[in-house]
């Protein structure tokens, strides 16, 4: 499902040259582990295709029947629905790594074991589940070179009602200004079956349009109430589309400080078709994802100038080693019109060169990067990620103008979380001879 929030936390001026030294780091840096033994999903692995063998040479039939240990909120129906489908297959062909991956597909489960147990009624699929992190509170901080910052709490319920289902309420407070936020997702349990998206945002803005070199151009602050409401299909076990519609209604607020401003705010309703195709997997360490994204936005002013969007979103990761992966990321976006309230952010661009409050209508970025374990624990383990970046960009402010330069981050994962809960980053414009430096604490917005 594809959220817009256009409030993503911005990465700011800094004279601190970190970036090259995370580099380093991230290139030749040994991998190490705190603890001698074999990683316990390994073994797991190792241990599930030892059974599977064992039971194969036996030959003894077909599944009869699935049965689960570990569930302790979620729903049994839950879990039951994706693993009927080895029901009926002979035992030979039961590949455990498609039984762990229907589980974590679930999005709220991992395995702890799978085996086949003969009984008198035929051979039985047990699988034993834990139940990953879904309740927890989710605090939020993030800091520039540049002394802007943002903090805030949020409460995130990932298996709401038992049922997958996803609930969010939280808001933020800093210097780009406060928010407030609530959000439901509706996953069926069944697939092919639509999710839906109710989102709600209130949010007071303080506004300034960047050029690459950080010089203000505009500044002015707005007060926005948006309602969204989303449908995602799914065609294919990897193939969906979308349809998004949100109402927005802006405000802007004229004070000592303001310069350059739009002349007035506007009301726009927004129709967002798209499809999206993704894969994941995931391995000792990483959720690895693959995916492309493209979607058509038609911005209706009542009152307000309407406009166009164009957008494309891409990302590759692929472990290539132990402890290694690749990560690619890309990200395009084409407007019409001029309105400075059609303006955005780099984030669509999806690099971290340029000054997160630079503005322009038009972007196309490319992010080639490598990431690297380079430290474990028990409860989470440690990363570096380099990276090279380009951005074309275009807009009233900086005119057309191309970016490059590299970055690194110092990440940190916790072991039930798939995402960075912690996150250094460091990044050199190379076409503007400046650095930027990020911290983020919690889920990134």
């Amino acid at each position: 499902m594809t959220i817009d929030f256009r409030h993503k936390p911005p990465s700011q001026k800094t004279r601190i040259a970190f970036s090259f030294l995370a580099l380093l780091v991230f290139f030749f840096a040994p991998a190490y582990s705190l603890f001698s033994q074999e990683d316990a999903a390994a073994s797991a692995e190792a241990l599930a295709v030892a059974t599977a063998s064992a039971v194969a040479d036996s030959g003894d039939g077909t599944v009869v029947g699935v049965e689960v240990t570990g569930l302790r909120r979620t729903r049994e129906h839950i879990i039951l629905y994706p693993l009927q489908r080895f029901v009926g297959m002979p035992a030979a062909e039961i590949d455990f790594a498609e039984v762990r991956g229907a589980v974590l597909d679930t999005g709220v489960l991992d395995t702890v074991s799978e085996e086949l147990v003969q009984t008198e009624d035929g051979l039985i699929l047990y699988v034993t589940v834990w139940e990953m992190w879904s309740i927890f509170p989710a605090p939020v901080f993030f800091m520039t070179g540049g002394g802007d910052f943002n903090f805030g709490f949020f409460f995130a319920d990932a298996n709401a009602f038992g049922a997958r289902h996803m609930m969010v309420l939280g808001g933020m407070y800093g210097t780009f200004g406060w928010m407030g936020m609530t959000l439901f997702q509706y996953r069926p349990t069944r697939s092919g079956l639509p999710e839906l998206l109710f989102l709600t945002i209130y949010q007071d803005s303080d506004v300034r349009n960047l050029d690459r070199y950080e010089t203000v151009h505009r500044r002015y602050s707005t007060s926005s109430l948006r309602f969204l409401f989303g449908i995602e299909q799914p065609l294919s076990e990897n193939l969906s589309v979308f349809f998004n519609t949100r109402l927005n209604h802006l405000t802007i607020r004229e004070d000592e400080a303001s310069f350059n401003h739009p002349q007035s705010g506007a009301t726009h309703l927004r129709f967002n078709p798209g499809v999206s195709l993704q894969t994941r997997s995931r391995d000792a360490y990483f959720l690895s994802v693959q995916g492309l994204s493209l979607g058509y936005y038609y911005n209706w002013g009542i009152p307000g100038n309407s406009f166009h969007e164009v957008e494309f979103q891409g990302v590759f990761e692929r472990p290539i080693a132990y402890r290694l992966r690749w990560s690619i990321r890309s990200g395009a976006v084409w407007r019409s019109g001029s309105d400075p309230l059609a303006e955005d952010g780099p984030q669509s661009a999806q690099v971290h060169i340029l000054p997160g409050r630079f503005s322009a209508m038009h972007y196309a970025g490319l992010s080639l990067g490598m990431e690297r374990v380079i430290a474990r624990f028990n409860w989470g383990f440690f990363t570096v990620l380099g990276s090279m970046q380009s951005v074309f960009s275009y807009g009233p402010i900086g005119g057309r103008q191309f970016d490059w330069g590299p970055t690194g981050e110092l990440r940190m994962y916790l072991t039930r979380l798939p995402l960075p809960a912690f996150g250094l980053n460091t990044a050199y414009n190379v076409s503007s001879r400046r650095f930027q430096l990020s911290i983020t604490v919690g889920m990134e917005m």
